[in-house]
C-alpha cells in the first residue's frame, strides 16, 4: 500500500469550461489530484456570497456555511480512508502525475486571477504532455503545497522569491 505524506487544496482554472476543485493527494512516487468540486467549490462560494450584498451574507453564513463544513468534512473522512488507486478510479476527471516524469515544476506568485481568489500558480511540466497549472486559493494551501512537493521533486522545483511567506531578497542572498 502507497503512503500518503499529505495533500493541498488546488483549483484548475478553465478558460471555456467550469473550473475543477482537487484535493492533491501526495506520495513519495507520485501526486493524484481528486476532483471535489467544480466551479463554485471551495472559496468561491463564499465570494459569490458577498458579490449578492447583504442577503447573500446572511444566506451564507445562516445556512450554507455549516452545510458546507459538514459536507466537507464527511468528504475528507471518506476520502481518507481510501488507497491512491482507489482515489484515481473515483471520478473520471481526477489524474495522476508521477515524480519521475515531471521535468520541471514552479510556483509562481499570483496577483490576479478571473478564477476566484487566488495567492499563486502552481505548473508542474511532465516530459511528454501539456504542462498542468492549478492555482493555489490561500497562504496555508500554498505552504502544504511547498512543504510536499519540495521533498519529493529532487530540486526540480523552482519558486518565485515574491512569494507570500519567502524570506527577503537580501536575507536570501546572504544565507543561500
Amino acid at each position: 500500500m502507497e503512503k500518503i505524506l499529505g495533500s493541498f487544496e488546488a483549483r484548475q482554472g478553465n478558460t471555456w469550461t467550469a473550473d475543477v476543485q482537487y484535493q492533491v493527494f501526495v506520495g513519495p512516487d507520485r501526486a493524484v489530484a481528486v476532483r471535489t468540486g467544480g466551479q463554485l467549490s471551495g472559496q468561491t462560494r463564499h465570494v459569490l456570497a458577498h458579490q449578492l450584498g447583504l442577503i447573500g451574507v446572511l444566506v451564507y453564513k445562516l445556512f450554507l456555511e455549516k452545510r458546507e463544513a459538514r459536507r466537507k468534512a464527511e468528504q475528507a473522512k471518506a476520502l481518507e480512508l481510501c488507497t491512491m488507486a482507489e482515489l484515481l478510479v473515483r471520478h473520471p476527471k481526477n489524474f495522476e502525475l508521477p515524480f519521475h516524469a515531471i521535468k520541471r515544476a514552479r510556483i509562481d506568485r499570483l496577483r490576479f486571477s478571473l478564477h476566484g481568489p487566488a495567492v499563486a500558480r502552481l505548473v508542474l511540466e511532465p516530459q511528454n504532455r501539456e504542462p498542468v497549472k492549478l492555482l493555489l486559493q490561500s497562504k496555508e494551501q500554498l505552504e502544504a503545497c511547498r512543504a510536499l512537493l519540495a521533498g519529493v521533486l529532487d530540486g526540480r522545483l523552482t519558486l518565485d522569491p515574491k512569494l507570500p511567506g519567502s524570506p527577503p531578497a537580501e536575507r536570501r542572498a546572504r544565507t543561500g
